[in-house]
């Protein structure tokens, strides 16, 4: 559906198969909240942090660096360091640079 230009459906299908627990799902839908949270998420404005923080706590390594960045413009440095081990440890660059930084 997204590569038509169907982003409802895309976001629908999408929240299906994360509240499933599908990991890549749970990515996919955090970044089309992220990306149309005025088109199609207005009304849910903390749909891009839940389906993140849900992929990453089932191992995603992007959504883990995605949540470190997240947590270092927030100066929580402490629980950023602890995101970007766990991305490095799943072969994300990001985390490895991010550790480094």
């Amino acid at each position: 559906y997204y590569q038509d230009g169907r982003y409802d459906d895309a976001f629908l299908e999408y929240l299906v198969l994360a509240e499933a627990d599908i990991e890549m799902a749970q990515y996919n839908l955090g970044w089309l909240c992220q990306e149309f949270q005025h088109e199609i998420t207005y009304q849910y404005p903390d749909c891009t942090q839940i389906y993140y923080s849900k992929s990453a706590n089932n191992g995603y390594g992007p959504s883990q660096a995605y949540l470190a960045n997240s947590l270092w413009k927030k100066r929580d440095f402490y629980r950023s360091a602890r995101w970007y081990a766990k991305a490095a440890n799943n072969k994300v660059d990001e985390g490895l640079f991010g550790l480094g930084y």
